[in-house]
């Protein structure tokens, strides 16, 4: 897919309205250390450090969704316990629409992962894998029916927790075809019989050889595994394979495979979820299947680089293809950072001439970016440099510095400012955080007032090696000319 295609994707999505009916997950992380093992028993002993809950299964879909710039709406069922009500807060605080549905016998399913340094190495699970009764399952058809004519989209996503029974899936999708809405399954083999009543539906690889009766002790050709399932539900099918991407298939057509974009993979937990909210999306803005695929391709290479059960935004991807500069104007980037903002991340600030880039701005730059999500570096123009540093500066001009400071990794965004300080620049934009290197005090920065009068944070970054600047480099230069 092109990346001017998928730009253009990202813009078409904004605002669709997805309903996701499903099973809902609270996904719990217990992070900590394991610096023993134990003396009662030979299992190690987790130091814990840190302890958070994210949203899971359909959830997730719908977390998804709505961070991709969707408006879903999430039908479900939950337990009359703490963990429900986690949940629906969590949805709540994300600005997820939500209908959940209490069944007093059911407990809210919970997955508890046990983390080492962010490496999972035990998970326990408290679920009923149980049909829904009748009378919640009712409420579930009344809710859809009620909901569905406002929307541009379906999902049914399924861990075979409960949800959907035979009878349910029959009622909701004569209703999505009476109305017009496409419907994206997210099937397990259990209810295979959902794969036949959809548009479109995304299964793993695993589970769709056992869908097809494909059972082999060698590795599963996803191509073979794609048209078989296609053939079987007669209908379209985006076969997910890991790291080697995706296979899509319809009846009777040459199966296309979609390569995944080499990255480092961290954490898979999830990513499945956000393949089906990037899948729905794309169909609801009139996507072909193909290109809905490498869209949820790309999203879930950005999902998969993250720890735990993760959402993934539209700038991550933008970033991910390379098509979001990350040279630009100012405003563009007043832009930028009002939508960062509405994602909760913490922007950082920084700024400097940056002329002849050395190991002490790489630290410096570096250490900047942990303190935050997003770091904005602004450069001083090339007048600006002059009148700072006399006629001789700047060495390096001011595009050649923008494209030196935007080729490093952890840096998000670069702009140049042709004013003596960043003040300005800084009024607009409210970064959270504005860092200075060691060799300065904040009593002696000019933006210090203005980040306090928003409540924003100075952070003054220790020099490294008792500091390196550009100026002390030319000098030296010039003095062995000298010699």
């Amino acid at each position: 897919m092109e990346e001017v295609r998928t730009i253009e994707l990202l813009d078409r999505i904004k605002g669709k309205r997805i309903l996701v009916v499903g099973d809902v997950i609270l996904d719990r992380y217990v992070v900590g250390e394991v610096t023993r093992i134990s003396r009662e028993a030979p299992v190690p002993v987790l130091q814990k450090t840190e302890e958070r809950d994210i949203c899971g299964g359909a959830s997730n879909v719908a977390m998804n969704i709505k961070s991709l710039g969707g408006e879903p709406f999430l039908v479900g069922l939950l337990g009359e316990d703490p963990e429900g009500e986690i949940l629906k807060a969590l949805l709540y605080k994300s600005g997820v629409e939500f209908r959940l549905i209490t069944e007093c016998d059911r407990p809210t399913t919970l997955k508890v992962r046990f983390t080492h340094k962010n490496q999972q190495f035990l998970r326990v699970d408290r679920e009923l894998r149980k049909p829904v009764g009748r009378v919640a399952a009712q409420k579930v058809i009344e809710t859809v029916r009620a909901e569905a004519g406002d929307f541009d989209g379906a999902v049914f996503s399924d861990y075979a927790l409960g949800i959907f029974t035979p009878d349910l899936a029959s009622e909701l999708v004569s209703h999505f075809r009476r109305i017009g809405v496409p419907l994206v399954v997210d099937p397990k083999p259990s209810n295979d019989y959902l794969c036949g009543q959809c548009d479109v539906f995304l299964p793993g690889k695993d589970d769709a050889a056992v869908m097809v009766g494909i059972l082999s002790t060698e590795p599963l050709d996803g191509s073979v595994v794609a048209s078989a399932a296609a053939e079987r539900f007669g209908n379209p099918v985006i076969v997910t394979d890991g790291p080697k991407g995706m296979y899509v298939a319809e009846p009777g057509c040459q199966v296309v495979h979609v390569k995944s974009t080499a990255r480092e993979v961290y954490d898979v937990s999830g990513a499945g979820d956000t393949v089906t909210a990037s899948v729905a999306l794309a169909l609801a803005s009139g996507s072909t299947l193909l290109d809905a695929a490498c869209f949820a391709n790309e999203a879930a290479g950005v999902a998969v680089s993250k720890f735990g059960t993760a959402v993934v935004f539209p700038d991550e991807i933008r970033k991910s293809i390379g098509g979001q500069e990350k040279i630009v104007s100012r405003a563009k980037l007043e832009e930028i950072i009002e939508e960062v903002k509405k994602e909760n991340k913490t922007v950082v600030f920084t700024n400097g001439c940056f002329d002849l880039l050395h190991v002490g701005h790489i630290r410096y730059l570096k250490a900047s970016k942990n303190f935050g999500d997003i770091l904005i570096v602004a450069i001083n123009s090339d007048s600006s440099v002059r009148r700072l540093k006399g006629p001789q500066r700047p060495l390096i001009s001011e595009k050649q510095r923008a494209e030196l400071i935007a080729a490093l990794e952890f840096v998000d965004y670069v702009t140049i400012f042709d004013e003596d300080s960043p003040v300005e620049l800084i009024s607009i934009l409210k970064p959270h955080i504005f860092t200075k290197g060691g060799d300065y005090t904040e009593k002696s920065l000019p933006e210090a007032p203005i980040v306090r009068s928003y409540g924003g944070n100075v952070v003054i970054v220790p020099l490294f090696e008792n500091g390196i600047s550009t100026t002390g480099i030319i000098g030296r230069i010039s003095r062995e000319r000298n010699d």
